[in-house]
């Protein structure tokens, strides 16, 4: 890519600020305020943060129904919305505007990604978070995107026509008529706003894939907070094992006729601190280990179990001093990773991840360190070719909820409009729990007040749903309801398990559940075994929190959780199949 020229953009953002600020002032227009753009990962482009905001400040200034306000958002009004809890819609008219705007810039392999989010600040409006983006791969085509993310923003927070991305509106009508029995490309919030509830699961995106479901299958209720889970793959007439890990109990279940049927539980110890669960046989006797990330006060504490009909649950490793995760890498099969904690205490996690060696005494031994992009942690990624050409890509969800991809050389190939991946399980002791009599095994109130939470995202699932010769992605989408400045408020208004796939330059939906209530707290994706070319067959079990963000959860007893199994069929135009 041509490097995007520093004399272009600077006289391009005097140019614009030589127009009016202001737009014409009436009753209707909608009133908006900018923060600063984030460049943590704009690379190159960081020098364009100014000139790009200044750009579509003043390109919105001079549309007719937006008032930009001579102003951004200070520091202390930004402390104000965090005492107010950061939900967004809650916050009081005090900023005087209707639209917080916050940007991103993003240094692609291909170009520049400019992001832009539109935050509600009057709960009187109708309409909720928006989102933009555009990539710009030269300097020739720069601001004709910046142009076109003006008119697109203008439409949408202007216009009654429901957002889409990639400028499919007029596709998108054709295919909505037929309603949601027809599998179609849309933008998340178009399956909202159609009234698709939790039991539904719709197409969308990719045409040549179809979805088939039969609605939720089996569903049970816990009177306990489903933090993780798992399922073991089953065989023959040996049914899939479901683990549910709550708060202080691992419990095994397994699908019987119309039932979730417990066949097992044992209790955790005392304050051992589970933030990830997986399962995996990876020394390949035919037994699955569960693999369980936890800590114990400040220290690493993970262990391996084996769950058997006959023995129930056996540790196999205790006290591990490393974080764990099974990972399938795509030239050493599947290995054991893990990340060590940093020395100072308040370093909860060190760079690199490593795969991880059996010694005969039971203990690890660090091997080869897995090459990674900068910033990514053990539980923030997977491995997929998501275009078939038999090289992989790394998927990583980052500490912001963004989905990005990265190719073998480390280049960002594209980072999602859209927040994937979002779990308010993190690392570590619990937030607001720092005891000064007791600094042995848990931070200081100091060092508590000053913590940034690790959280670790949702999983990723890489699968070739219709054994066409590429992986899609299935992810959740927990819907954000707190403000981006808030690093340590995880907040969301409903969310659903989407499907993914590689359009050629971006991760395009191909399907997505409804909206489950509360939040999605883990999910697991089985594709069975007896697939055909063309075809799929796979089971989604989603471990869901109704009330979450509720008063009635903050009531002794009234979280509950709900686990619901859907079966679903995944087809491929046959005439998809004959040009592979």
């Amino acid at each position: 890519m041509r490097y995007i020229t520093v004399p272009v953009i600077i006289l391009v953002a005097c140019l614009c600020l030589s127009g009016p600020l202001y737009a014409k002032n009436e009753s209707a227009a909608k009133k908006i305020i900018f923060s600063g753009f984030d460049v943590e990962s704009a690379g190159k482009f960081k020098y364009l943060q100014d000139g790009i905001q200044a750009m579509l400040l003043s390109r919105l200034a001079a549309k007719d129904g937006f008032e930009v306000l001579d102003k951004q958002v200070s520091s202390a009004e930004i402390k104000k919305l965090e005492r107010s809890g950061g939900s967004i819609g809650s916050v009081s008219s005090d900023l005087q505007a209707d639209y917080l705007v916050v940007g991103s810039l993003f240094s692609l392999s291909r170009g520049l990604n400019i992001q832009v989010i539109f935050y509600p600040l009057d709960s009187g409006l109708t309409k909720g978070v928006e989102r933009f983006s555009v990539v710009s791969e030269s300097d020739s085509v720069l601001f004709a995107g910046i142009n076109r993310l003006v008119e697109e923003i203008a439409l949408r927070i202007l216009g009654n026509e429901p957002s889409l991305e990639n400028f499919e509106r007029e596709e998108e009508g054709k295919i909505a008529k037929k309603g949601a029995g027809a599998f179609i490309t849309a933008h998340p919030e178009i399956a909202y706003k159609r009234g698709l509830y939790s039991g539904t699961v719709i197409g969308v995106g990719d045409r040549a894939i179809k979805v088939a479901t039969k609605g939720i299958r089996w569903t049970k209720e816990f009177s306990s907070e489903i933090i993780a889970m798992a399922v073991a793959d089953g065989s023959g007439i040996d049914p899939a094992r479901i683990f549910i890990l709550s708060e202080r109990k691992l419990k095994v279940f397994r699908l019987l006729g119309r039932k979730i049927v417990e066949t097992g539980s044992t209790d955790l110890p005392p304050f051992l601190r589970v933030h990830a669960m997986n399962i995996a046989d990876l020394d390949n006797d035919g037994v699955q280990e569960i693999y369980l990330s936890a800590t114990r006060g400040l220290n690493v504490s993970s262990r391996i179990v084996r769950w058997t009909e006959k023995d129930g649950f056996i540790t196999v490793y205790n006290n591990i001093p490393w974080y764990i995760r099974p990972v399938k890498h795509p030239e050493q099969g599947w290995i054991l990773a893990g990340q060590r904690r940093g020395m100072d205490r308040t370093e909860l996690v060190e760079k690199g991840v490593f795969r991880l060696l059996s010694t005969s005494d039971k203990t690890f031994q660090k091997g080869r360190e897995l090459i990674l992009p900068e910033h990514v942690n053990l539980f923030d990624f997977t491995y997929a070719d998501i275009d078939g050409d038999g090289v992989f890509e790394t998927a990583v969800i980052d500490q912001n909820e963004k989905l990005r991809v990265y190719d073998q050389t480390g280049g960002l190939l594209w980072v999602s409009t859209e927040n994937y991946g979002g779990n308010k399980t993190y690392i570590g002791p619990s937030i607001g729990g720092a005891n000064e009599h007791n600094r042995r095994t848990n931070f200081s109130e100091h060092e508590d007040t000053g913590r940034q939470l690790i959280f670790v995202p949702g999983k990723i699932v890489a699968v070739d749903v219709v054994k066409r010769g590429r992986q899609d992605l299935v992810v959740v989408n927990n819907i954000v309801s707190s403000f981006p400045f808030f690093k340590n408020w995880r907040m969301y208004d409903g969310g659903s398990i989407v499907g993914l796939t590689w359009n050629g330059k971006a991760l395009s939906e191909t399907w997505r559940t409804g909206k489950h209530t509360g939040f999605i707290s883990d999910f697991a994706f089985k594709l069975k075994n007896n697939q055909q070319k063309g075809h799929g067959v796979a089971t989604l079990f989603i471990g869901q929190i109704p009330r979450a963000g509720t008063f009635e959860a903050l009531i002794p007893g009234g979280v509950r959780s709900k686990l619901s199994v859907y079966e679903l069929g995944f087809s491929i135009k046959k005439q998809m199949i004959d040009k592979k």
